[in-house]
């Protein structure tokens, strides 16, 4: 499976939210929590491309919340849950994260568990900073693979039209999973052999982005999904 880098340019729309940080779709959770919440008719989403951008993703989640008289315990919960993590999109400082915040009296510093971040946030700059650390453990009858990953992502604003991200993650897989002898969607990465055996690789993505009220330009390097699939959606990955 070969790698394809996409750069993103310039993009038009008629529907832009300010702030654009885009969500990687690897986050599956909360991209099929917003389908679920859109199947229910409790907001209106367009489902066909994707990223979407945090501040989006944040609206939405608010404009559900505020139907709490249709929404299942289990939703409610999981807004609830989620909110922790956009609410830098929303809210103008770091008042109440927690737990783990070793800057309790600060309105703008914060550390949190939830999300694992270091944040700043002031109603003009927004900067988050976040590990990564990932296990995915597989077995069968004949045999057992692993997949793990380290790294950091960031993230920012800059007043409500510029916003910048990046993750960056180093992986190790004890066998190469991408291998065409296995029929999976995993994604293909150039690889290198591991002293320890396997294989190792890297993965960064980013963009920096500058926004208006109908349009953005920017540099993206990024995962583009079209289509709405459960198992084979087209991604330009490879």
């Amino acid at each position: 499976m070969k790698k394809l880098t996409l750069l993103l340019f310039i993009f038009i729309s008629f529907n832009l939210s300010s702030q654009i940080v885009y969500e990687s779709v690897h986050r599956t959770n909360i991209y099929d929590f917003l389908d679920e919440l859109a199947n229910e008719k409790l907001i209106s989403i367009n489902s066909v491309v994707k990223p979407y951008s945090r501040m989006f993703i944040a609206e939405k989640l608010q404009e559900a919340y505020e139907q709490k008289d249709q929404l299942s315990k289990r939703q409610k919960e999981e807004i609830e849950f989620y909110m922790k993590d956009y609410r830098l999109e929303l809210v103008y400082n770091t008042t109440g994260m927690k737990p783990l915040n070793i800057f309790p009296k600060k309105d703008n510093l914060a550390t949190s568990l939830n999300p694992m971040a270091v944040t700043y946030r002031d109603s003009l700059v927004a900067f988050s900073l976040r590990p990564i650390y990932g296990l995915e453990y597989f077995i069968n009858a004949n045999e057992s693979a692993f997949h793990r990953w380290g790294g950091a992502e960031m993230f920012g604003y800059i007043s409500k039209n510029f916003g910048a991200w990046t993750s960056l993650r180093d992986n190790h897989e004890n066998i190469t999973m991408t291998d065409p002898g296995y029929f999976n969607q995993r994604h293909g990465s150039p690889v290198k052999g591991s002293q320890n055996g396997g294989i190792d690789y890297s993965e960064a993505r980013g963009g920096a982005m500058a926004s208006w009220s109908w349009g953005a330009i920017g540099v993206v390097k990024d995962y583009v999904v079209f289509g709405n699939n459960y198992n084979g959606s087209n991604i330009l990955s490879g």
